[in-house]
């Protein structure tokens, strides 16, 4: 039973199933509703999302340590939360600058998904 269960387990968390070879890659750098190549107004959006949240978790460490409470900052999951939000949006927003500014990226992103 548990032989099973293991190799089913090693089966299911290979590398192949994470989806590394997203194709297209550019789903993760443009918006769906996104006809051309790039976009301006998509790089602004990402931006302030990311902005945002950057400042919601420096305004929540600020508080904490204001309220001399830092030491238990991290046990709480809503901090987790906001930290994963802004880690998340500030790499949406790296992406989007990337595939703005250097678009000759693109070709390398299908080439490398290909091989």
């Amino acid at each position: 039973m548990s032989g099973k269960f293991v190799s089913a387990c090693k089966e299911e968390l290979e590398v192949r199933n994470c989806g590394f070879a997203h194709l297209p890659a550019e789903e993760f750098v443009k918006s769906q509703w996104q006809t051309r190549t790039k976009s301006i107004f998509f790089l602004l959006y990402r931006l302030a999302l990311a902005i945002f949240f950057t400042g919601v978790v420096i305004n929540s460490m600020v508080v904490a340590v204001e309220r001399d409470e830092f030491s238990k900052y991290f046990i709480y999951l809503t901090h987790w939360g906001i930290l994963l939000c802004m880690g998340t949006t500030l790499m949406g927003a790296v992406l989007v600058m990337i595939w703005y500014f250097h678009p000759e990226y693109s070709g390398k992103l299908t080439c490398a998904a290909n091989a």
